[in-house]
């Protein structure tokens, strides 16, 4: 037996010992201590004993000194454990109870890590192995478990880790990553575990901004000099067309004009200039045609182990593979609720590209409503954006109901859903040949009074 086993053995008969005559303590220490973990960590009696009064806690069931003796005798508990218990502990201390239910803990925790190192070591010695992929899932084991031990924390706990943000914040630094935009920034900014949307029709520059975002978010790390990568999953493009787009779009070269060879000598030094930058960038990109939720965490779980990830994201999230959906709504759902996982669990921000249906396109003013957005993950972000681009449908020869002023090089960004600030339409430049969202000089229309 380790020593951590003889640990979390004494400290569970010491703490049931006094649990069974000081049941007034039982709420407080369940509050840290689930009775899965002593069955785990310990089992025997002390497990039989403890699950019992965790039982009667929760139901209807009067908690009491009878109660409970009377539940341990219906499942066999032995007394005469209790009684040798009893002649060799003393009373002590809430704090000393808090101590024994974290030894306990820790050799939970230790024994998981024993098991999912197994695990590892099976897999590895498996036929047709993958370093990739077993690494992948021990490490997206390691970090779920460590999460669903801290996804319940105090109050003090979270109000010492809010109040250290908001010193940071009063002391100069902004809460949440740039978007690389100072329009969108005065909307929303890129905040750790949480899932920001960007829907439109095809065409209105949703992959344009996301790269642009991943960009600038890379190039701040970079520049800074932090610790710390981005990552985007293109679905929808190979990494080469990814880059090169990227490249095209910060350069402002028309990538048609690389292409047919008419492109002068300032445009190849602009485009060669830029490709060096952003080969230089902490981003990395993965081009798997339709991932799964779990390939995306296990990729993420094995970077952000090397160092921290700041920004993930994917385009877009119709072209996420999720088996076994019993209908079209319930594949959305899966798909942004496990994004959303993602990013919550290993706390970065996820930014998630997402298709609208052609309804749209039926309206004058070509804005989505709600019921467009039902299959686009407005339900699950934190932030929702649409983009629309009124030149697009001009220049299909499409009559559109919007102000003149935004007919030409405009892209109007609707920020509808923001949990955290400001909603509102925001006009953006957009080059077409470049593919390239820049701020505008004038001022965007609020939808609120913020």
């Amino acid at each position: 037996m380790t020593e951590s086993a003889d640990k979390a053995n004494i400290a569970a008969d010491h703490l049931v010992g006094n649990l069974y005559f000081n049941l007034d303590a039982l709420p407080i220490v369940a509050g840290v201590l689930s009775p899965e973990v002593v069955r785990f960590a310990v089992g025997g009696n002390a497990a039989i004993a403890y699950s019992e009064m965790c039982r009667l806690l929760r139901s209807d069931e009067r908690l009491s000194a009878g109660g409970l003796e009377a539940g341990l005798r219906k499942v066999g508990f032995d007394f005469g454990w209790l009684a040798k218990l009893q002649s060799r502990i003393t009373v002590e201390g809430l704090p000393t109870l808090h101590n024994y239910a974290g030894e306990i803990v820790n050799h939970a925790e230790l024994l998981k890590v024993q098991q999912y190192s197994h695990e590892a070591i099976t897999a590895a010695q498996a036929d047709g192995a993958k370093a990739a992929t077993v690494k992948g899932e021990l490490l997206a084991k390691l970090s779920a478990e460590q999460r669903s031990m801290d996804s319940v924390e105090h109050t003090s706990v979270i109000g010492a880790r809010v109040r250290e943000r908001l010193a940071e914040v009063k002391a100069g630094k902004v809460w949440g990553a740039s978007t690389g935009f100072k329009s969108l920034d005065r909307q929303f900014r890129l905040v750790d575990g949480e899932l920001v949307v960007v829907a439109g029709r095809p065409s209105q520059g949703k992959t344009s901004l996301a790269r642009m975002m991943f960009y600038y978010r890379a190039m701040e790390l970079a520049r800074a000099d932090e610790d710390g990568q981005v990552v985007f999953f293109s679905s929808d493009d190979t990494s080469d067309k990814f880059v090169m787009d990227l490249a095209c779009t910060m350069a402002q070269v028309d990538s048609n004009r690389i292409k047919d060879r008419t492109a002068g000598k300032d445009e190849w030094d602009r485009l060669e200039y830029e490709l060096t930058i952003i080969e230089s960038l902490p981003l990395f990109i993965d081009d798997t045609p339709r991932p799964t939720v779990e390939h995306m965490y296990f990729k993420c779980a094995m970077l952000n182990a090397q160092k921290p990830i700041k920004l993930a994201g994917q385009d877009y999230a119709g072209l996420i593979r999720v088996d076994d959906a019993k209908s079209e709504r319930q594949e959305a759902e899966r798909a942004f609720t496990g994004v959303k996982g993602i990013g919550n669990t290993l706390r970065f921000p996820w930014v998630e590209l997402s298709q609208i249906n052609k309804g749209v396109e039926n309206r004058a003013d070509k804005w989505p409503t709600p019921s467009d957005l039902m299959y686009a993950g407005e339900a699950e972000a934190n932030v929702c954006l649409t983009i629309m681009r009124p030149e697009h449908y001009i220049s299909r020869g499409e009559d559109i109901d919007c102000d003149e002023k935004y007919k030409t090089g405009v892209a109007l960004v609707n920020v509808g859903k923001n949990k955290s600030g400001k909603i509102g339409v925001v006009p953006m430049s957009f080059r077409p040949e470049y593919a390239r969202f820049d701020d505008l000089s004038f001022e965007r229309t609020d939808l609120n009074n913020y």
